[in-house]
């Protein structure tokens, strides 16, 4: 017999244990090992380092399209201005880039953490997304300070932050299996649509309706980022089977109801703020009433006031020869 390398050998072995096997039992090892990898976590992440990323930044996006959502308000109902601005103006869009440059630095410590003591490898995590935010944190800060910048430079800087989003949660989804895919599929969709959102309100700045959208994708945003944790990295994890067109529908049609959610959301707050708005006036007429009506009611004191003004003036002005 000729010789042969030792790993040829092997391979030839198997392949007729294989071929000499019935085939009933080869069937069970296939559908064993379809099973088994159907249930199996993906190797990319360690459990809990997902959910830990995921619940910090859904958290800050959330809380960010809220923020926008009440200062866009502000500006609508009260204010009654029509500004091209993402937040406020002046010392809280000074406070908002501090607040959100910290929350970005203490975001890359999260992700730091979750790689050396979750083992969660480096390529899957979201530095760069919070190094994105960070840059559009400083344009803030510098905005907030009246340095002079071009018009519109808050919202390219946001622009590119969500498009680095989409596009690393694209690559996220490449090499998993069906329901994963799915999920940061439509994370980057998300981040891509705010993206382009921007860069349109930048085109329209008066429009009030591309502002309400806005902040209703950012908040979704967040709340998918909750949702996508939950699926992929949580104690329910282990009953999602990858592979079941079941569970492929059932989290597209989540999405499409958290997407409706969001924006019925943003027409409460819309709604409670102009009952609230109303009713401000409401009271500011009421005083300005009650105000007049004591005036009207007691001529007498203010026309003492007036005589002795006029007396004290005519006092002043004579002067003793």
């Amino acid at each position: 017999m000729r010789h042969c390398e030792p790993w040829v050998l092997r391979l030839w072995v198997q392949r007729h244990e294989l071929l000499l096997r019935p085939a009933g039992s080869v069937v069970a090892l296939c559908t064993a090992g379809c099973t088994q990898a159907s249930h199996a976590q993906p190797s990319s992440e360690r459990e809990g380092s997902l959910r830990c990323t995921t619940v910090y930044l859904g958290s800050c996006f959330f809380l960010m399209g809220l923020w926008w959502s009440l200062c866009m308000l502000q500006r609508q109902l009260i204010m009654k201005t029509k500004t091209s601005q993402l937040s406020g103006s002046g010392k809280l869009q000074l406070i908002e880039g501090f607040i959100k440059a910290a929350v970005c630095i203490i975001g890359m410590g999260v992700e730091s953490i979750t790689v050396t003591s979750l083992g969660r490898p480096g390529n899957y995590t979201y530095t760069a997304i919070y190094a994105s935010f960070l840059l559009a944190a400083v344009v803030d800060i510098a905005k907030g300070f009246r340095v002079v910048l071009p018009d519109g430079l808050d919202f390219i800087a946001h622009a590119i932050a969500f498009t680095n989003l989409g596009a690393v949660a694209r690559s996220h989804a490449t090499g998993h299996l069906h329901l994963t895919v799915a999920t940061r599929l439509l994370t980057s969709y998300i981040a891509l649509f705010n993206a382009g959102i921007l860069l349109w309100e930048l085109g329209r700045p008066q429009s009030q309706l591309l502002k309400n959208v806005r902040v209703a994708c950012v908040m979704l945003q967040g709340v998918w980022f909750w949702q996508a944790g939950a699926v992929l990295d949580s104690g329910l994890a282990k009953r999602w089977v990858e592979t079941e067109h079941f569970n492929l529908m059932f989290i597209t049609i989540a999405f499409a109801w958290l997407m409706c959610g969001m924006f019925v959301l943003q027409i409460l707050l819309f709604a409670l703020t102009a009952k609230l708005c109303s009713f401000g006036s409401k009271v500011k007429r009421a005083n300005r009433q009650a105000s007049d009506v004591l005036e009207v009611s007691n001529p007498s004191e203010s026309n003492g006031d007036h005589e002795y003004l006029k007396n004290t003036d005519t006092d002043a002005s004579f002067t003793p020869i």
